[in-house]
């Protein structure tokens, strides 16, 4: 997706999912360059509603895919955020899940400070946790 950089928190968690999954130059760090970015790849995609023509889950039929596009396009504001703050919980919990299985000793605390640092940057992972010790 493209994402405009910032200090919001969903800019830094749009930013650190595209760098996770090597979309860099998915990454805009201006209004001006986003636009861009969105033109060029909607552009790429066929146009605005392109997409739709397209497969978007690889692993579903062309019927299923389709009522669930329409599905998405009967939710309500109101159920958009849910549904929004849903999959951010979700993202959160598989980025501690996956820090747990890559370091099976690791606390919790040193989970909270990392997830601030991927999501916030170093400097409020430093405000919150303080410094981390030397070696």
């Amino acid at each position: 997706m493209v994402v405009l950089a910032g200090p919001s928190h969903i800019a830094r968690v749009g930013v650190a999912l595209n760098r996770r999954y090597g979309l860099e130059d998915w990454i805009a760090g201006s209004v001006d360059e986003y636009r861009g970015l969105a033109v060029a790849h909607i552009s790429r995609a066929g146009g605005r509603r392109g997409w739709e023509n397209r497969k978007v889950i690889s692993d579903t039929d062309e019927l299923s895919q389709a009522v669930w596009i329409e599905l998405q396009r009967r939710r309500t504001p109101g159920q958009q955020i849910t549904r929004a703050l849903e999959m951010t919980q979700l993202v959160r919990s598989l980025f501690a899940a996956n820090l747990r299985r890559e370091y099976p000793e690791i606390t919790e605390q040193e989970i909270k400070r990392r997830m601030v640092e991927a999501y916030y940057g170093a400097e409020w992972a430093e405000r919150m946790f303080g410094k981390r010790a030397a070696g």
